[in-house]
């Protein structure tokens, strides 16, 4: 709960502070979700019912590694995950 003072400068200021922290949160969970969902499309390339079909594996792998937050998460895949990328 904000707690507004008397003073229109001091209200305004939490105001601007409260709807900042707010907007951090916002961001932070949608860069959260983010980071899920492309893990979660990585991991769904190497799972034989996941309904991917394989011709299109390289071309999820290349989307999630050419976007800037997939990058080291596709990088990172690929590294640790290659026994099981290989026998699927």
């Amino acid at each position: 709960m904000i707690q507004l003072s008397s003073s229109p400068h001091v209200a305004a200021k939490t105001v601007v502070a409260y709807t900042s922290k707010l907007a951090l949160n916002a961001i932070f969970v949608e860069y959260i979700y983010s980071r899920m969902l492309l893990t979660s499309l990585l991991e769904m390339m190497i799972d034989s019912t996941s309904g991917i079909r394989r011709s299109d594996i390289n071309t999820l792998f290349n989307n999630v590694a050419s976007n800037p937050l997939g990058n080291p998460i596709a990088t990172n895949f690929l590294v640790n995950r290659w026994n099981e990328i290989e026998a699927s």
